[in-house]
């Protein structure tokens, strides 16, 4: 009992230290007493310096702001800081959403529908886009293209456009088919899903292969989107 006791204070302690950094003390240390063992009067006096964690945030304050403006920075005051840091802030802003726009541009989602019932001789152009981030998807081709490498998640919906008809299609990466579509007859439709291994380049595309055509109206429906590398 006595031992446990005896961590549990010392866990008391522990946080009343760590609650005590980042208090502004104007010689740099931080004293304060706690009891350590129970109702016993044994203070525990600690005593910390500030001086050696500021000079490091300092450091890496002015290390971080030199990389971005490239330039020698010496800080030695906080307003010399906040200066600084000002005078980065629109190269900072700039970087950032360079790189946001790059992120969005290579993270592609897109879905479009078919609005027509058509009878294709290959690729089925999916002409109305719902959404098309990074422009991957071309509508006039029905293709989409990867715009980097890494895995990608695709659906495709497809039915047939007669009441007594079916369709066949099949989902292709670089023109090898890697699944099948089955739309059955009145006006059943037939769906895939299924995750991709995409180079930068490659392309998927929902192809007709057989059978009365595809349904229009948006009930045909083609999406994907960038999962990871």
């Amino acid at each position: 009992m006595f031992l446990s006791n005896f961590v549990m204070n010392l866990f008391i302690v522990f946080i009343l230290i760590s609650s005590a950094v980042g208090q502004n003390q104007s010689n740099g240390n931080f004293s304060f007493d706690a009891p350590l063992i129970g109702e016993q009067n044994l203070p525990l006096v600690a005593t910390l310096d500030f001086s050696k964690i500021d000079t490091e945030l300092k450091s890496y304050i002015s290390n971080t702001v030199y990389r971005v403006i490239g330039e020698k920075v010496n800080i030695d005051t906080q307003q010399e800081i906040d200066n600084r840091i000002k005078e980065a802030l629109p190269q900072i802003t700039d970087a950032v959403t360079e790189n946001i726009q790059s992120d969005l541009r290579e993270s592609a989602s897109f879905t479009a529908s078919l609005t027509n019932s058509i009878v294709p001789a290959d690729t089925i152009r999916f002409d109305k886009v719902w959404l098309n981030t990074g422009n991957a998807y071309d509508k006039n081709t029905g293709v989409f293209t990867a715009p980097r490498g890494g895995r990608y998640q695709f659906s495709a919906t497809v039915m047939s456009s007669e009441k007594q008809g079916t369709v066949h299609c099949a989902m292709k990466k670089n023109n090898m088919t890697h699944l099948n579509i089955f739309g059955g007859e009145n006006f059943s439709a037939g769906t895939v899903n299924c995750v991709l291994a995409l180079q930068k380049g490659d392309h998927v595309k929902i192809v007709w292969t057989n059978g009365q055509g595809v349904y229009g109206g948006h009930w045909s429906v083609f999406s994907g989107y960038f999962i990871g590398e």
